[in-house]
């Protein structure tokens, strides 16, 4: 298998242009909305029916997130004190089939009219009642705003917020996120902020074939520490890992070191290919793990020509075909694995290793392949 290329650094986001821009199908539901709203400050006790599925646009589907009992979610992140409403929907549907993935925008409560291009909205300054402003999350395709959608089958969300308030003051540094989900697996997380009223929500976005996992962190604080697992065309199960890191407390994200590559769902005690093998003795500490792992009799030897410990492994090829000639009494077949490895120290370092597939021993037994010796490539 070749050596996976590092990916770039992501860039630092831009602001999202006026996502207001372009949205004219859902002015009708931004005021349908906006009466909602208004309804409820005068008597909370008032509904008034909006049929939603009729002034949604056409080919929209609306999603209920996870844990969420209605589908308008108020939240307020824009710094004033407001309420904003979330919607989450399906497009690209399938005419009579399967929903399409999950986009989202948020519906803000604003006064003032003027500032926005009067071809998209309503452009009578200073009402004496609010409207609500439709500004897209994803899919968009403004400046920094291409990243695709947020979900495939489900999403949950949370508001996270740099700074913890005191009793009765708004927080700061306020965030949306968005976990997206397939098959049950978080494998998309969308990042929003405020940015402002004209340029709306800046983003950013992690997507993992596999999973995305999100580093420790406190309950409700910023999203510091993303890594992606993205899966490889192989036959061991294999991911890509990449991790990315915050810049500061901006919305900036930058790869921390290159990608490395681990098995998708855990070590294996017993790998089956011979290339599991080997990755599996390399993330193991040297021990009973490892010696598991090699043919009796060789650790010491393996042991001394191995690496001791290893910080990533950076590529990983071998032969398809195992070789049935000259392989020992003991042996069905042989193979080589050759890999490239982060160690402590020195940098990068490749590795040749001979691996054996040895007989069954018993009934329920079945060959194994097991590491018979292992050499640096200078």
């Amino acid at each position: 298998m070749a050596e996976p290329t590092p990916l770039r650094e992501q860039p630092p986001l831009r602001p999202a242009c006026p996502a207001a821009a372009g949205l004219r199908p859902l002015v009708l539901l931004a005021l349908a909305l906006a009466l909602l709203v208004l309804a409820g400050c005068r008597d909370r006790g008032t509904q008034l029916p909006i049929p939603m599925d009729d002034l949604l646009p056409t080919g929209w589907r609306v999603h209920r997130p996870e844990g969420k009992r209605q589908v308008l979610q108020p939240l307020s992140i824009d710094g004033d004190s407001e309420q904003e409403w979330l919607l989450f929907y399906h497009f690209d549907n399938v005419e009579g089939g399967a929903n399409g993935p999950i986009g989202g925008i948020i519906y803000d409560a604003q006064q003032d009219a003027a500032r926005y291009d009067p071809q998209t909205v309503i452009p009578f300054p200073y009402q004496p009642s609010a409207f609500l402003v439709p500004y897209r999350l994803l899919p968009d395709w403004r400046f920094g705003k291409g990243q695709g959608y947020l979900g495939n089958d489900a999403v949950q969300f949370e508001v996270v917020s740099a700074v913890t308030p005191r009793r009765g003051e708004e927080s700061t540094g306020q965030e949306l996120v968005v976990f997206g989900k397939q098959r049950g697996a978080v494998t998309r997380v969308s990042i929003f902020r405020w940015v402002s009223p004209q340029e709306g929500y800046a983003s950013v976005h992690f997507v993992g074939s596999h999973r995305v996992e999100i580093g420790p962190r406190e309950a409700l604080t910023l999203v510091r520490e993303v890594t992606t697992f993205d899966m490889l065309s192989e036959r061991s199960n294999l991911c890509k890992r990449t991790t990315y890191q915050r810049q500061g407390d901006a919305l900036t994200f930058n790869v921390v070191s290159p990608p490395a590559i681990v098995f998708c769902q855990g070590t294996p005690a017993e790998p089956t290919y011979p290339e599991a093998v080997v990755l599996a003795w390399l993330l193991n500490s040297p021990g009973a793990a490892r010696n598991a792992l090699v043919a009796p009799g060789r650790e010491g030897q393996v042991n001394a020509a191995g690496p001791a410990s290893v910080l990533r492994v950076l590529s990983l090829t071998y032969d398809s075909t195992a070789m049935t000639l000259d392989v020992g009494q003991d042996a069905v077949s042989r193979m080589a694995v050759q890999t490239t490895v982060e160690v402590p120290g020195p940098g990068r370092r490749v590795y040749r290793w001979t691996l054996q597939e040895r007989k069954p021993q018993a009934v329920r037994d079945t060959s194994r392949w097991l590491i018979l010796d292992v050499a640096q490539v200078p």
